[in-house]
């Protein structure tokens, strides 16, 4: 793992073939940050946690995902989980089975979900002005608040839980398919159903 406020920084490509990454084994001293540069590529190549799991104390600096590069979730059908903060100004893929966003963030760049593949928001995040969603893959919100504070298009979108909001407009696009199965939609802004759209 990393901790005590080591930042690893990656320029070019690290290849994450299985396992966890930690970035608080220690439970004191701060965390550790993995950096994502312009140009750098983090590829997570099976079913991988990313976790702070002794962020406990209150010493700086908490963990951290920051992304100016790509993260790639690439193969394994099951679920890459990020439990740490991300904070992405790059592009987020999900190449295979489900990349959960479990430690809640904000995001800015693309986020681009192939066919069969899903984006879950499992915890508060923010999508930010410039976040594009271009799919064809769903994008889940499952649990937490999902603010969406500039214009976002979403192919394939399924709400089973948390609470989505912000000024937005969140649309479906004419083609494109949403499910609302539990969960709120609240306050100012907008969730448009294009023309050749649909909502369940």
């Amino acid at each position: 793992g990393l901790d005590t406020g080591r930042i690893l920084e990656v320029a070019g490509t690290l290849l994450w073939s299985s396992g966890t990454i930690n970035l608080n084994p220690l439970g004191t001293g701060g965390s550790g940050t993995i950096s994502v540069l312009a140009g750098g590529v983090l590829e997570a190549q099976g079913n991988n946690v990313l976790n702070a799991s002794g962020y406990g104390d209150v010493n700086s600096p908490p963990p951290a995902l920051t992304v100016a590069g790509t993260v790639r979730k690439t193969t394994g059908t099951g679920t890459t989980t990020l439990d740490v903060p991300v904070t992405s100004t790059g592009t987020i893929e999900v190449q295979s089975g489900t990349l959960s966003l479990a430690g809640g963030g904000t995001v800015s760049g693309p986020l681009t979900v192939s066919a069969g593949a899903t984006l879950q928001i499992p915890a508060d995040f923010t999508f930010a002005t410039g976040t594009t969603l271009p799919g064809p893959g769903t994008l889940l919100l499952s649990s937490g608040t999902l603010t969406v504070s500039g214009p976002v298009s979403a192919p394939l979108y399924s709400q089973t839980g948390g609470t989505l909001t912000g000024a937005g407009p969140f649309t479906i696009p004419a083609g494109g398919s949403g499910t609302w199965s539990s969960g709120t939609m609240l306050g100012p802004g907008t969730t448009a159903v294009a023309a050749g759209g649909t909502l369940t």
